[in-house]
């Protein structure tokens, strides 16, 4: 995992929005509110940077203040399946069994 794409990652306005719509899809109050409360956890899911950084790589950066594109709005990089999970393992964590 690289610091920079997870740094990257959550300035992805792409990514950002389909938190939202996730996070309104499950019916979290506040979803704008919410998701920038809680977008590093949310972005720091297993596989997410490691997913953003390959697709990185693979991109000619000209402008580097461009970098990053529109990754975030292609579900084959960070899928809505990892966005669903990272929204529900936020939103309900996990209590510990007794």
């Amino acid at each position: 995992m690289s610091y920079l794409a997870q740094a990257k990652l959550n300035e992805d306005s792409y990514i950002i929005d389909r938190l939202k719509a996730c996070a309104a899809q499950e019916r979290i109050p506040s979803v704008h509110e919410w998701v920038m409360a809680n977008l590093w956890e949310l972005t720091a899911q297993p596989g997410w940077a490691e997913a953003y950084a390959q697709a990185l790589a693979g991109e000619k950066i000209t402008d580097p203040a461009a970098w990053a594109g529109a990754i975030g709005a292609d579900p084959d990089i960070i899928t809505d399946a990892m966005i669903l999970a990272a929204v529900k393992a936020v939103n309900e964590p996990e209590t510990p069994s007794v």
